[in-house]
């Protein structure tokens, strides 16, 4: 009997020193999804945030952002017609209780990933992926425009107030 009493005890103590600590969680962190698409490299500016509140001035983003200036009749940039296939989704209707949020980033490696860990108020929180020692990183400039998708009730009253900063985080991976 003891031996039980001691087990189930032993159990309970491990359950209990093993829970998870949401302490970092802020309680002011968005719900949110996340889409990232590599493009060719066409400005330098990073960390830029652009707020899209309607289908029509996503419209104008994708002009200025996939440029195609050498063939100007037809699109045949791989990277311009993934991002076009992803922003498909978001409607008129989309944007009635949503809007997105861009940021813009270059890496001097196309070997840098990122993943966005959460939206906290005003902040952005970015893990830049970086590849661990073994693993050689290319030396191929690289920009990323990551899509946060977020509610209107969420942030929009925050945006009258202050803008949002980007805080990238360093992470190597294996």
């Amino acid at each position: 009997m003891k031996k039980i009493a001691s087990i189930t005890a032993l159990i309970i103590l491990l359950i209990v020193f093993s829970a998870c600590d949401n302490s970092n969680e802020s309680e002011d962190s968005a719900d949110f999804n996340v889409q990232i698409f590599r493009t060719n490299l066409h400005e330098y500016m990073d960390g830029v945030v652009t707020v899209l509140t309607s289908r029509f001035i996503l419209e104008r983003y994708y002009e200025s952002a996939y440029p195609n200036a050498y063939y100007p009749e037809e699109n045949i940039d791989y990277y311009a017609s993934l991002f076009r296939e992803g922003i498909e989704k978001y409607t008129d209707t989309f944007f009635e209780e949503n809007f997105l949020l861009i940021i813009l980033v270059n890496e001097g490696s196309g070997s840098v990933r990122h993943e966005v860990e959460r939206v906290d108020k005003n902040d952005i929180i970015i893990n830049r992926l970086l590849p661990g020692n073994d693993i050689q990183m290319t030396d191929d400039m690289a920009e990323w425009h990551i899509i946060i998708e977020l509610s209107r009730d969420y942030i929009v009253p925050k945006l009258k107030t202050e803008p949002f900063n980007v805080i990238f985080q360093d992470k190597i991976t294996s």
